[in-house]
């Protein structure tokens, strides 16, 4: 259901934390508010909640710094992390926190990096890929002891990902083992930009602009569909349903075989969009709850449209 909320620029919320912006701070309390803290303003953030702890990764004017509150508003830690300038910065948590970016290796030249950090988050493990063009690392995901890495591409890079792609800006999907080893690469004819790459029900499902992919764990690719819209955003919900948000519709797929369910063409454009596990922020001041598709609804002013659950 489409709610009104009073934060301003939600960052972040889980079942304890709430994280916004707010008069020029980034705004960090609690759901009940039992202790706020306020931060100056950054570029870009990644947040989690790890064993209770909250980790604030800020990135701003080339400089990665963290932040970690216990869950009575101490810090338990406050350091620098890295200081150089990344291109699409994504960290995930999989035991230990990853980074995988893009830094500029030469004056044309443009590598995919991934970062492996210790508990104390210092830089354990670090290595580049690419070749003598542009190499770009997007998104990451985790399968077993592998990382399977979402990026895109100059079609004669040659190197570590070779050649091919429809043209500059393919995108790619690799699987690297917990060595650092590239295991394996597929290039798509797909130049659109990545939206997200998840594991679900042991699939690989990728998200572009442009289209839809599902791969087996070996990177086969499955199955794929076009999508006739510009997506935004995406979410893999309860019921294997795929939530694709465009500007001004929201389409609902069939994740088993991606056949679309449902298109819903909302009557205002969505300007900003932010995920988290169970909501879905519109526009900083609604949120969708997307908990369960059994019960989803589309709410606003003019009308009420009931989503089926197509069970």
């Amino acid at each position: 259901m489409i709610t009104s909320k009073t934060e301003e620029n939600i960052i972040y919320q889980d079942d304890y934390y709430l994280v916004h912006e707010a008069n020029e701070k980034l705004v960090i309390t609690t759901k009940n508010s039992e202790w706020i803290r306020n931060l100056e303003l950054k570029d870009q953030y990644f947040i989690f909640n790890i064993d209770t702890n909250l980790y604030i990764f800020c990135y701003n004017n080339n400089k990665l710094e963290v932040i970690v509150y216990y869950n009575d508003g101490d810090i338990k830690l406050q350091k620098e992390v890295l200081d150089f300038k990344f291109y699409n910065l994504e960290i995930k948590y999989n035991n230990k926190f990853y980074l995988v970016g893009s830094i500029k290796t030469s004056d044309r030249e443009v590598d995919g990096v991934i970062i492996e950090f210790d508990s104390e988050l210092n830089i354990e493990r670090q290595k580049e890929f690419g070749g003598r063009l542009n190499d770009y690392f997007y998104k990451l995901e985790f399968f077993e002891d592998e990382f399977i890495v979402a990026g895109k591409k100059d079609v004669l890079t040659g190197g570590d990902f070779g050649n091919g792609g429809k043209r500059d800006g393919s995108i790619f999907i690799t699987s690297i083992s917990n060595e650092f080893e590239i295991l394996d690469i597929v290039t798509l004819e797909d130049n659109s930009s990545i939206i997200g790459l998840e594991y679900y029900k042991d699939y690989l499902t990728l998200v572009s602009e442009d289209a839809i992919y599902k791969f087996a764990s070996n990177l086969e690719l499955v199955l794929s569909n076009v999508i006739n819209e510009k997506t935004l955003e995406y979410k893999i919900a309860f019921t294997n349903k795929l939530i694709i948000f465009s500007k001004e519709k929201i389409i609902i797929y069939d994740w088993i075989n991606f056949k679309m369910l449902t298109k819903i063409d909302l009557d205002f454009e969505i300007i900003n969009l932010k995920k988290f596990p169970d909501i879905l922020f519109l526009n900083n001041n609604s949120y969708l709850d997307i908990a369960s598709l059994n019960n989803l609804k589309y709410v606003d002013e003019i009308y009420l449209d009931v989503i089926p659950s197509y069970e």
